[in-house]
C-alpha cells in the first residue's frame, strides 16, 4: 500500500511507537517516485536539508499533484 511514514531520529524503526503513518487512500496512489536510490528521503533535524531530492507525483484517474523536494528541503507542489 501507498504510505509516507515520519519518524523521529536518526534511523527508522518500523516497530518505534511514535511514528505516524499516513496512508494514500484509493483511488489516489503514488503514481511516481523520480529520486535516487531507495524511495525514501531523510530531512536532517536542524539544517531540515534532505538526504535526497527529487519529485514524487501523487494521482488519481483525473487529477495528479507532484511534490518537488529541493536541495534545501523545500518541498513545492505543482
Amino acid at each position: 500500500s501507498d504510505k509516507v511514514i515520519i519518524f523521529k531520529g536518526v534511523s527508522f524503526d518500523e516497530g518505534a511507537l511514535d511514528n505516524e503513518t499516513i496512508n494514500i487512500i484509493s483511488p489516489a496512489t503514488l503514481s511516481t517516485i523520480n529520486i535516487t536510490g531507495e524511495d525514501e528521503i531523510f530531512f536532517n533535524r536542524l539544517s531540515g536539508s534532505p538526504s535526497k531530492t527529487g519529485e514524487i507525483t501523487i494521482s488519481t484517474a483525473n487529477f495528479s499533484k507532484m511534490i518537488t523536494i529541493s536541495a534545501t528541503g523545500v518541498a513545492s507542489v505543482d
